[in-house]
């Protein structure tokens, strides 16, 4: 092979490299783009997610305050709801749905208060009485519900009307008056109810 015809056959050969290399090259700065066109977009998504997150928990922590101040509002309003109810349950005033003790009231005692009809049927009897023997004389019920609640709200006025000296109790659930004479007899008292203040058999 001659000098001239290897210098040609070199010469092909490095432009043949340089037509690779360039296309290559070509290729390559295709790719770069599109990896650098992925990192912008990944770069995006990844902001409109942690504006996402930011919002949600400002959202959230509206959402808590909000909470908080509906919490608040109710917790005055359940207050304010006992209260009412514990001046209507002292007064003897039910709500839209129910009768309140006082309007279970036997006709005879319909215009009275529990703590006067209390006075009037321990006063009449010579012995002690438990609430529910005196809420069975003094109420007309028409169920069970109706016969607690009234018997709980004249409980009330008995231990209310005994701190207040207008009657005594005996024991833990009982009430004479105190003009009961029998009643002055310790032994006759003990002998004749239970510790917890349920009449015995004795």
């Amino acid at each position: 092979m001659s000098y001239d015809t290897a210098r040609q056959q070199h010469i092909s050969w490095l432009n043949k490299q340089i037509e690779e290399k360039m296309s290559t090259l070509a290729e390559a700065e295709v790719r770069v783009s599109q990896l650098q066109a992925d990192i912008e977009y990944f770069k995006l998504m990844l902001n409109i997610h942690e504006k996402a997150n930011t919002d949600a928990l400002n959202q959230d922590s509206s959402i808590m305050l909000n909470s908080d101040e509906s919490s608040n509002r109710e917790s005055n309003q359940s207050q304010t709801n006992n209260n009412t109810f514990a001046d209507n349950a002292k007064y003897g005033v039910g709500d839209d749905n129910k009768r309140s003790p006082k309007e279970m009231l036997r006709t005879e005692f319909a215009n009275k208060t529990l703590a006067e009809v209390a006075e009037i049927v321990l006063s009449s009897r010579n012995e002690a009485l438990t609430a529910g023997e005196i809420a069975r004389a003094i109420f007309i019920t028409e169920n069970n519900d109706e016969y607690v609640r009234a018997r709980n709200s004249l409980s009330t006025e008995l231990r209310r009307g005994a701190r207040e000296g207008r009657w005594q109790q005996i024991g833990r659930g009982s009430f004479a008056s105190t003009q009961a004479e029998y009643l002055s007899d310790q032994n006759v008292v003990t002998s004749h109810f239970s510790t917890n203040g349920n009449r015995t058999n004795s």
